[in-house]
């Protein structure tokens, strides 16, 4: 009983209710791509604070195209994903203003890069903000 009530209480949270809608919009960018030849080559999500970012290290394979997917729950306004290689050095970012950014880039050397989500902008302060990502590639 007190299982089936924490688990409630647990489901009509903010944070939760923006996990899944987060996730669900991911899932549904993924399949949208795989009917033009694009696969999954890893997903993950995250809380993220307002100025806050959150790292993703990545392999990218010379002459691969890939995009970075995201999508982040109602409370965002901005999320910024950028791109670094492995020297810290920038490669490319989203200029958009969106919740849903995507970012494409094609690899011009294989190695080890990093994607990373930047918070730019809730629509509170206050508010509890998750995103997912996801690396595809074709």
């Amino acid at each position: 009983m007190l299982s089936a009530l924490i688990l409630g209480l647990l489901a009509s949270s903010p944070a939760v209710a923006g996990k899944k809608a987060a996730d669900d919009c991911l899932k549904t960018k993924i399949w949208e791509r795989y009917g033009d030849g694009w696969q999954i080559r890893a997903s993950s999500g995250s809380e993220l604070a307002l100025g806050k970012t959150k790292y993703y290290r990545i392999t990218l394979l010379k002459g691969q195209r890939y995009q970075v997917l995201t999508c982040a729950d109602e409370s965002v306004e901005d999320l910024d994903i950028l791109l670094y290689d492995s020297k810290g050095l920038l490669l490319h970012r989203d200029d958009t203003t969106s919740r849903e950014p995507v970012l494409s880039y094609e690899a011009q050397v294989t190695g080890v890069y990093y994607a990373v989500l930047y918070m730019r902008g809730l629509k509170q302060e206050s508010a509890d903000a998750y995103a997912s990502m996801a690396l595809i590639h074709n």
